[in-house]
Order: structure tokens, then C-alpha cells, then sequence
């Protein structure tokens, strides 16, 4: 459901930019987070798993924000996955340019995270 939640998200931000519309990245990240959460609890009240499986749920959400959110919002736009925008408005894309840390390494990164956390 996460993945579905992110990848939707993903769909709606591309579209919003393909008519070139202003996105308010906290608020739309905020309500990820929150429909994100909801799932994470009713999967915690309804199923028997361990104590810290709300715990693993976040951090795997987390993990496949960073590692798919970008790659998909690019295809969803028909760009090539490992396109940057110049003009991003994005505080942690801005962050990340400032820094000189490679976005696209640190998103394979938790990709891959995601997917090992799939696998185990």
C-alpha cells in the first residue's frame, strides 16, 4: 500500500508540473506522510506482528519515498529517470545541489534498501 500511496503521489506531482502549477512540496509531502500512516496503523491494530513493526513500517516507508518517489515523478513526465531540474523550488533538491551530494546515488541507495526490505 505504501508503494501505491508513493507512486500515486508521484503521478499527481507530475501532473500538476506538466500544467505547470505550483507545488507546495511540504503540504503534499505531509499528506503522504499522513495517508502513509494510517495504513501503517490499521496494519499494526489488525495484524500480529512484533513490537517494532510500526517502527520497521516508517522507516521502510521512508526508504521507498527517497528511493522511488523521484525516478517514477520523472517517467510519469517522460523524462529519463536520472533527470535534475535546474529550476527545482524542492528545499532538499536545493539542499543537496548546495552540497554537492549526488541525488541520484543516494536515491539508488534507499532503492535498494527498499527492496532488500521486501526480500528479508
Amino acid at each position: 500500500m505504501i508503494e501505491i500511496i508513493t507512486l500515486t503521489h508521484a503521478y499527481l506531482d507530475s501532473r500538476k508540473i506538466k500544467r505547470h502549477e505550483y507545488i507546495d512540496h511540504f503540504w503534499r509531502t505531509t499528506v503522504w506522510f499522513f495517508l502513509c500512516m494510517i495504513y501503517v496503523v490499521c496494519m499494526d491494530l489488525f495484524t500480529d506482528k512484533h513490537d517494532f513493526y510500526s517502527l520497521e513500517m516508517v522507516a521502510y516507508m521512508i526508504a521507498f519515498r527517497i528511493g522511488f518517489y523521484d525516478f517514477a515523478l520523472n517517467l510519469f513526465r517522460g523524462l529519463s529517470i536520472w533527470y535534475k531540474s535546474e529550476t527545482t523550488t524542492s528545499v532538499i533538491d536545493q539542499w543537496y545541489r548546495r552540497n554537492n551530494i549526488n541525488q541520484n546515488a543516494i536515491r539508488i541507495i534507499f532503492a535498494i534498501i527498499a527492496i532488500l526490505w521486501n526480500l528479508i
